[in-house]
């Protein structure tokens, strides 16, 4: 048989066909007009040679042929769709695995708690393992040699090998001790003749802010690195 001369479409149009048992059902399902779904009903009894749909008491029925054809048309229509697309919808409710996250404390806050209870009704089955932020360097290494799964953190670029999503989008804000001579008349110079202070993972010296910055060709100094930083409410007023 020549498949240039066939209309493969149509075999899509039998399965909801078979599947209704209606001709109306299998239009609406399709998105078809009833003429267009009786005239693809017509097309398919001259493919097969045989009625596929007759009538009966009460509606229509399969015919012995149209009921032999429903697994082996199933099947070849899921092997399309997987060569078209490998990676199918997956049903999350059946997933059984560790989610492994790297992320630091402050994404933290905002993510996992959201990210939890969507689970719980979603995929249950997923057991989340957050792991401690140490840098951007590492959290791309570590996502490529396959031992994290996700990062959140600032990635204004990422190497084409990986995929990023923007989460959400933040505004920084300054802090200062009272009565810091920047504080008056503040602005982006007054700001950058002072030295600052970075929370970094690993101990390095530039961040995402020092990347923003080099794009307004300004650079700052920073003063004071440290690996960790609490902001909860009671620890913070008593460092400031």
């Amino acid at each position: 048989m020549n498949l240039r001369g066939i209309d493969l479409n149509l075999l899509v149009v039998l399965q909801a066909l078979l599947d209704e048992a209606h001709v109306t059902r299998a239009a609406e399902r399709l998105g078809l007009s009833q003429p267009a779904m009786s005239n693809a009903l017509e097309r398919c009894r001259h493919l097969f040679g045989d009625p596929l749909l007759e009538r009966a008491k009460g509606g229509m029925r399969l015919t012995p042929k149209a009921e032999a054809l429903r697994e082996p048309l199933s099947r070849l229509l899921a092997d399309a769709a997987r060569v078209i697309d490998p990676h199918p919808q997956v049903d999350l409710a059946t997933l059984r695995q560790t989610v492994r996250i790297v992320m630091a404390d402050y994404p933290a806050v905002m993510v996992v708690g959201p990210l939890h209870a969507r689970l719980a009704t979603s995929a249950p089955g997923i057991n989340l393992v957050v792991e401690p932020w140490h840098g951007a360097a590492d959290a791309l290494d570590a996502m490529a040699r396959g031992r994290l799964d996700l990062a959140v953190s600032v990635f204004p670029v990422v190497e084409a090998s990986f995929h990023r999503e923007e989460l959400l989008h933040e505004q920084y804000a300054v802090c200062m001790r009272a009565g810091h001579p920047a504080a008056k008349d503040f602005n982006l110079e007054r700001w950058l003749q002072y030295p600052h202070v970075l929370v970094s993972g690993r101990g390095e010296t530039r961040g995402a802010l020092d990347q923003a910055l080099l794009a307004l060709q300004r650079t700052r100094r920073v003063g004071v690195w440290c690996r960790a930083f609490c902001w909860c409410h009671r620890c913070w007023p008593a460092r400031t």
